[in-house]
């Protein structure tokens, strides 16, 4: 899909005579999400899983990787764009301490901006908005707010002055949509770029049997999300007996990129950060490109915390990465791809993989049908 071709083509529809809107709106830039496979998920590309002038809502129970992945956006983005973007972290829940020079590198840390946000009505949500808007008119900006469900509506601390408590959820909702709907119109004009983090919470009654996840906050985070992104632990990562990470499970409920949904895995190591390479070879080996013909198949199980049962996930023991043009066979893969320079070499079998799993569901899809418009 052209994105830019597709920003000016929306543009041009909705200005008068198709002309003067085109040039209050810069064109638009993909955002990587710092995970390959996410990426492709949400936009069938490696250029990224959203781009600017929109915003992506990721959800998710608490240790999913939410803020780890926002971050690592944000890092990634800083890599490929440099200073083009300012980096502010809205920090509401006041518990940002990752140490982001050694996450994410040191030149990075030194561009991101965290901003705590004080409870003081200063700060409620329809003015955070009003601020956005001010610092966007400077520059480009990279927002990630943490998170909807920690702002607070002027209403409430109207509500907290007066002794007052109660419909404090649909005052968060109004909220909300106030900020969202001014963010909407105003990202794209200068090519800024939104993640907002919410929490997931367990239904109840009898509709949780079908969606046992929901979000708070309103209609509107879904509605003006490019890409709504839900994540889950998956299961631990262990070397031997000593665990030294957890998988995580993001499902795309909706991408405007592609319009499919999707669920793909990847790896988060507190010690390294998102391990890219090591979804990358993993799903390579589940999807048979890279197995040796001895061993299709091989299993390893991972305990999911706080769950009785066992999630399994497919995990390479021995890979033969010469089957995508790499002179190793061995169990440990992903030391000899990044010290070799091999990243881009595994991202690229990544893509035509993925590309020939779509075809094949075009194929299965129209079977040998032509489209009705061609």
């Amino acid at each position: 899909m052209d994105f830019e071709r597709t920003v000016m083509a929306k543009k041009t529809k909705s200005a008068p005579e198709g002309v003067m809107e085109i040039e209050a709106f810069k064109p638009a830039m993909m955002i990587p999400s710092g995970i390959t496979l996410l990426d492709l998920a949400c936009t069938d590309t490696t250029d990224g899983f959203c781009r600017t002038g929109q915003g992506v809502n990721s959800i998710g129970d608490r240790n999913a990787g939410k803020t780890m992945q926002a971050i690592a956006s944000m890092a990634e983005t800083f890599k490929r764009y440099g200073d083009h973007f300012d980096y502010k972290l809205l920090d509401a829940e006041n518990a940002y301490c990752f140490n982001t020079a050694a996450l994410f590198g040191k030149k990075f840390a030194e561009k991101l901006e965290v901003i705590p946000i004080p409870y003081d009505k200063e700060w409620c949500t329809q003015n955070l908005a009003l601020k956005m808007l001010k610092w966007m008119e400077k520059k480009p900006q990279f927002f990630v707010i943490d998170s909807m469900d920690t702002l607070i509506a002027e209403k409430e601390y109207e509500n907290d002055a007066a002794g007052e408590v109660g419909g404090a959820l649909a005052l968060r909702a109004v909220a909300n949509k106030y900020l969202l709907r001014r963010l909407a119109g105003n990202l794209p004009v200068n090519g800024s770029f939104l993640i907002y983090l919410s929490q997931a919470a367990d239904a109840i009654g009898f509709g949780a049997k079908f969606n046992p996840k929901i979000r708070g906050g309103g209609k509107a985070l879904g509605f003006f999300a490019f890409v709504e992104l839900w994540l889950s632990k998956g299961g631990q990562i262990k070397s031997g007996d000593v665990k030294v990470g957890d998988w995580t499970v993001a499902k795309t409920a909706r991408s405007k990129g592609n319009g499919k949904a999707r669920e793909v895995w990847f790896p988060i190591l507190p010690a390294y950060g998102i391990d890219d390479t090591r979804a990358n070879i993993d799903w390579l080996f589940e999807e048979g490109v890279i197995a040796p013909d001895v061993e299709k198949g091989a299993k390893k199980v991972y305990a999911v915390a706080g769950d009785d049962k066992e999630k399994k996930k497919s995990a390479p023991k021995v890979c033969d990465l010469r089957k995508i043009g790499i002179d190793y066979v061995g169990n440990d893969p992903y030391l000899f791809v990044e010290t070799n320079g091999l990243v881009g070499k595994v991202v690229e079998a990544v893509k035509a993989r993925w590309d020939a799993n779509e075809q094949l569901l075009v194929d299965k899809t129209f079977g040998g049908r032509p489209s009705r418009y061609e």
